[in-house]
Parts: structure tokens; sequence; C-alpha cells
């Protein structure tokens, strides 16, 4: 929780975890992670939950609520971080909110995860020079309901790569009624096939 200052998490999974399986128990959906508060004046919930590991693996929560991220990899450059069966809606934040945001680093997945009521639902970002090939695969993954984000003055964005090269996109559903499905900048050498957006 965010008790003032730095980037908070619900629950972090820090670099000294390499390898941590974080499942939730029971069936799919049936542990949430709920971000509390105000979006301004107030605290702000920047991520639900945090990946730092190497191949960690975060799977089978439902995240909604004031957070910024729903679950974001990528801080320390982990590779092989696996995120599935996740629900992620409803996030509400003063900025554009992100279901999945992952930060340059190899050999990542992000599959079978239901998405709405969020600004962008999977975003892979370098921000910077592209460096070499992510080889992300990015699959069966549901996409609706996207919200407004203010800054593109048009609909939410289901897939959105920048600057990761070398990733693969498959069989992804984005029905974002009329706003962006996938959208690859700065992102050669990427494969998508078999998606609906």
């Amino acid at each position: 929780n965010n008790n003032g200052g730095g980037w908070p998490a619900g629950v972090d999974i820090g670099p000294d975890k390499p390898g941590l399986k974080l499942k939730a128990g029971g069936p799919p959906g049936s542990v949430k992670i709920v971000g509390v508060g105000t979006i301004s004046p107030g605290p702000l919930n920047w991520r639900g939950i945090s990946v730092e590991a190497d191949n960690a693996l975060v799977e089978g929560f439902d995240i909604s609520g004031l957070f910024q991220t729903g679950i974001q990899s990528g801080a320390s450059v982990p590779p092989g971080t696996r995120i599935t069966g996740n629900t992620i809606h409803d996030l509400q934040s003063s900025f554009s909110s992100v279901a999945i945001g992952i930060a340059p680093g190899p050999s990542n997945e992000v599959d079978h995860n239901t998405i709405y009521g969020c600004g962008y639902a999977i975003v892979l970002g370098g921000w910077s020079a592209a460096g070499p090939n992510w080889q992300t695969h990015i699959h069966h993954n549901q996409v609706s309901n996207q919200v407004n984000v203010p800054s593109l003055e048009t609909g939410g964005i289901g897939i959105f790569l920048w600057l990761a090269p070398g990733c693969q996109i498959d069989n992804n559903e984005c029905n974002n009624e009329g706003q962006l499905g996938i959208y690859l900048a700065s992102s050669p050498g990427c494969t998508a096939d078999h998606n609906q957006a």
C-alpha cells in the first residue's frame, strides 16, 4: 500500500526472490487486490503487484481499484517473468492506467489474462533506444472496454509495444469498440498472428 513516497505496490516481488511463484489460492480470481483511497488529493497506489525478480510467476489474481498499474514487471530488468490467468479491471487513476506493464527484459510471457476498464491493457515499453530482441510472447489474452486516455484524445490501446523488438503476439482478442487494438511502434522483428483486434 502507499504510505507516501516511492513507488508503492500492494505486493512486491523483490530482486532477491528469483523464481518465486505467486499463485492465488482457490479458483482463479478468488484472491482480490483492490486499491483504495482517493485520486486527488490523496495517495495513489502505483502498482497492484510489482515484479523485480528473475523468472517469477504471477497467476490467478483479480486486481482492481485505485492503481496506476495492475501488474508491473521489469523495474530491474528481470528476464523470464510469466503473467498468466489474471483478471485486471476498472483501474482508476489520475493518469492513464495500465493493466500489465513490462519494462525492458527478455523472454517474458503474458497469457490468458482478462482485462477491461483500463486505459492500456498490455504495454511493453523500452522508453529508450531499442535493445536486443525481447522475445516476449503475448498470447491468448482477452481485452475489452478500454477507457479513454486523455493524452491520446481517443480510446485506450489493447496491446502497445514501444521499442520492444522481436516479440510474438498471437491469439489475442482486443475488442475495444473502435479504439486501438494492437499498436507496434519502433518494434522491428515482431510477429502478430491470429489476433482479433
